[in-house]
């Protein structure tokens, strides 16, 4: 996982998980795509559960400015018994508070 409280641009590659901001909150999602002219991602957010993520009946996609991409995120664990709930490492969720907590 990397983490860094300023990024590079161009720096996740497509289909890379990564927690972002957006409205003075953090979430997580895939990235879809990188314009370099404006310098955003276009990623595709998922829905936060209890303990665990999952993709929302519609997409909720946006494109965010690179500044606001926190880090990125190892690939999460698919779970239960239709495997369309994700969960992130603890060690992950972390990093991701404590960037966020820090702005």
């Amino acid at each position: 996982m990397e983490c860094n409280k300023i990024n590079t641009d161009g720096l996740y590659q497509v289909n890379t998980y990564v927690a972002a901001i957006y409205e003075s909150r953090w979430y997580v999602g895939q990235v879809l795509e990188y314009d370099k002219d404006d310098r955003e991602y276009d990623i595709n957010f998922m829905v936060a559960g209890k303990n665990s993520f999952k993709w929302p009946a519609k997409p909720d996609q946006i494109w965010i400015p690179s500044s606001d991409v926190l880090c990125s995120l190892d690939e999460p664990i698919k779970q239960g018994k239709t495997r369309n709930m994700f969960k992130f490492s603890g060690r992950d969720l972390e990093k991701v508070r404590n960037l966020f907590y820090r702005l």
